[in-house]
């Protein structure tokens, strides 16, 4: 991890595969706009085969195996982005014994921010609860980047926006920081999505529901304004565009993180013995198209969550 007094790193999860090649292309191009360094980790889990007797025994030394797949892996990953601009970014590689999603999580508490592939070598294993990307995107403290699989190395448009949910009303606003932060560095537009929904309970009475919904509408409206405006007033280069929509929150933001360079999501994090089911960011890494950025609130001294605040 990053020395003391240095800056502190980007840490790629890389496994491999493709996509978590585009994750480190991703890093990459983060690192070149924030200028830190990255460092590649690679979790090595040990493979066994039937010895004799009938016994399940170590195909090969552990510790062999072990850096024979880092070494391929790393020497694979800086081969591939030799040519990358920001190629001497890369300062450093980490391999450790474990399960993926365990190690990053131990490793990463003083990163700047974890990034990882959504797909692995595990294919769609990595869409489901308990996958690598899944995991950290719950129960990471520090900032973590989801690259899909088919996001493409190169750049995109600096036209693209940058999508942020705002869950209201907002406690913390760790990811709307991080998410005008990234809009400057990128020289992009930001687009604050937010969604909101009323329980019926005018069924019978038509004029109840609109009086309702137009005044759930207007207190929305206002707590956006109230809620932007100070970062409006210190990121005053950021093009700033609101959009507040009666619909479920992953509705609607998949729908307008589509063609976006990234989309910013607050969160807590877990424990990790805690099991979470059906949280709108969950939903949203199956099927958002772009990188997705979970920020976690701040934590107490404990260690633990300070309040509930962001997207779940």
């Amino acid at each position: 991890m990053p020395r003391p007094g240095s800056s502190p790193a980007i840490v790629v999860g890389v496994d491999g595969s493709e996509n978590g090649l585009r994750a480190l292309a991703w890093a990459l191009e983060e690192a070149g706009l924030r200028g830190c360094p990255v460092r590649m980790i690679h979790a090595f889990q040990p493979t066994y085969g039937r010895g004799r007797g009938g016994r399940w025994s170590p195909a090969r030394s552990r510790m062999v195996q072990m850096y024979e797949e880092g070494t391929a892996v790393f020497d694979a990953a800086r081969a591939r982005l030799a040519e990358h601009r920001h190629a001497g970014l890369l300062v450093g590689t980490a391999l450790y014994e474990g399960a993926p999603a365990q190690v990053l999580i131990d490793l990463v508490s003083r990163a700047r921010m974890c990034v990882v592939g959504r797909r692995g070598r595990g294919g769609i294993a990595n869409l489901l609860p308990g996958s690598t990307s899944m995991s950290l995107g719950v129960h990471a403290r520090v900032p973590v980047v989801i690259v899909p699989a088919d996001w493409p190395e190169a750049r995109p448009p600096a036209s693209a926006p940058v999508v942020v949910g705002v869950d209201l009303p907002l406690e913390y606003e760790t990811a709307l920081e991080f998410a005008f932060e990234e809009a400057q560095l990128r020289d992009a537009p930001l687009l604050a999505v937010s969604a909101w929904e009323i329980v019926n309970p005018y069924v019978y009475n038509l004029r109840g529901l609109q009086e309702a919904v137009a005044e759930r509408r207007a207190r929305v409206d206002r707590l956006l304004a109230e809620t932007l405006a100070p970062w409006r007033e210190k990121y005053p280069q950021v093009a700033v565009r609101v959009v507040a929509e009666q619909s479920h929150p992953t509705t609607t933001l998949v729908a307008h993180s589509a063609g976006a360079q990234l989309l910013v999501l607050g969160g807590r994090a877990r424990p990790r013995n805690e099991i979470v089911t059906g949280s709108v960011t969950r939903a949203v890494l199956r099927r958002v198209g772009c990188p997705v950025a979970v920020i976690h609130d701040p934590v107490n001294e404990t260690g633990g969550p300070a309040v509930r605040a962001g997207w779940r």
